[in-house]
C-alpha cells in the first residue's frame, strides 16, 4: 500500500481482493466461519455501516 493512502475503501465494502487490507476482525471471521461450517443457515444482521458485507466478502469469503 502506498504511503499516505487510506486503507478504507470509502463507501463501498471490502472485496475478496482487499483481504490483505481487511484486518482486525480475525476473531469475528473465525467465529462466523466456524458457524457456517456446522449450521445450515446463519443470519448476520446489524446497523448499516458496521462492516457486515466486508466481513463476508474480505473476511469469511476467501476462507470458503
Amino acid at each position: 500500500m502506498p504511503q499516505g493512502k487510506n486503507r478504507y475503501p470509502g463507501i463501498r465494502s471490502f472485496e475478496a481482493d482487499d483481504q490483505r487490507l481487511f484486518y482486525g476482525r480475525s476473531r469475528e471471521i473465525d467465529q462466523l466461519y466456524n458457524l457456517i461450517k456446522v449450521k445450515p443457515t446463519i443470519v448476520l444482521f446489524g446497523k448499516s455501516g458496521l462492516g457486515k458485507t466486508s466481513l463476508l466478502k474480505a473476511g469469511v469469503g476467501p476462507l470458503l
